[in-house]
């Protein structure tokens, strides 16, 4: 009878009704869960040998806390005095700074108020708080496969004041969605996957917000333009697509897009001068360079163009004589080797 009171007395009646919601509140892991009786009891016993032991043996508790930890050491080793010495002077003069391979972005970023551009290369968990707000310098992002989440008041700050984003991606469902509601952007431009079938999936139907777009470039590898792009024509005034190599087939889009004064179209597999070009009166220059452009049947077509300024054959299959003779044609410059 001792024996089976003992039993019942083990797996029925806990030794004390205790709880860790105290210990939990005064914690700053306030997201570990609220164990109770022994097990608590335990747990307060590590906390008062030492209460950084408890918090350690609390993120085995909890995915928050785990993140949590990470965050405030990432936070610990990322100070202000650090980033300051990584910000350089770029070419065009403006407070660059690039971030690599960390586990998250340090919240001291958001103290570098004079900073102008901001690259963040292969970081997990790119978080914009509202505390971006004070970066009042920052005008041009990268995000390089950082796939980024924006609170609700760091992003009206964004969208009121970034004029330029890259984003560098493996599949296009990594671009985040308020990309496209930047309002204030002047350049956009989408580097990675955006063959055919994923052309739906690009989300340029969403575009029309992108107000104030002037150049938009698209390193890719694109079978045909994306009809939606023409939305963004009563604006855009450059518009830059390096394809790779793969073969650029249907080009019709173009010919809505009147407000263009440059056009690049390299590696894109060009056999001849696109018809759909010579719709676009208003442009000063075209860059075919990197294409397989045989002849230039098309030369008199060259008239439409009549503001056309700077026109880039090189590197194609065969020399035209058109090519080493441009002065025949009234405006065209020579390509000048870069």
């Amino acid at each position: 009878m001792a024996c089976l009171y003992s039993l019942f007395w083990v797996f029925r009646r806990p030794l004390k009704e205790y709880s860790f919601e105290k210990v939990r509140e005064e914690s700053s892991f306030s997201d570990i869960p609220d164990v109770k009786n022994d097990f608590a009891f335990l747990l307060h016993m590590v906390d008062q040998y030492d209460q950084l032991y408890s918090k350690r043996f609390g993120v085995f508790l909890s995915e928050v806390s785990e993140n949590k930890l990470r965050e405030i050491s990432l936070n610990h080793e990322w100070t202000v005095e650090k980033l300051r010495q990584l910000v350089i002077r770029n070419a065009m003069d403006q407070q660059e700074l690039h971030l690599f391979m960390l586990s998250g972005l340090p919240n001291a970023v958001f103290d570098l108020t004079d900073l102008e551009v901001l690259k963040l290369e292969l970081i997990p968990d790119v978080r914009f708080y509202a505390k971006v707000s004070q970066m009042s310098s920052l005008l041009e992002l990268h995000l390089l496969h950082c796939p980024a989440k924006v609170e609700q008041n760091g992003f009206a700050f964004l969208r009121d004041h970034l004029r330029c984003l890259h984003v560098k991606f493996t599949d296009v469902a990594e671009i985040p969605g308020w990309v496209y509601l930047l309002r204030s952007l002047r350049e956009l431009n989408l580097m990675g996957n955006l063959s055919s079938e994923n052309n739906k999936m690009i989300g340029l139907e969403s575009m029309r917000d992108l107000r104030h777009l002037k150049t938009l470039c698209l390193k890719s590898n694109l079978t045909k333009m994306p009809t939606n792009i023409t939305e963004l024509s009563p604006h855009l005034i450059k518009l830059v697509v390096h394809n790779d190599g793969t073969k650029l087939v249907v080009l019709n889009s173009l010919k809505k897009m009147t407000n263009l004064i440059e056009l690049e179209l390299h590696t894109c597999e060009l056999e001849r001068i696109p018809h759909a070009i010579f719709s676009l009166t208003n442009l000063q220059e075209l860059d075919l360079k990197s294409n397989n452009i045989r002849t230039i049947e098309e030369i008199i077509s060259f008239q439409h163009l009549k503001r056309l300024t700077c026109l880039k054959l090189w590197h194609n299959k065969h020399h035209h004589p058109f090519l080493h003779r441009p002065s025949q044609v009234s405006g065209v410059s020579p390509p000048v080797p870069q």
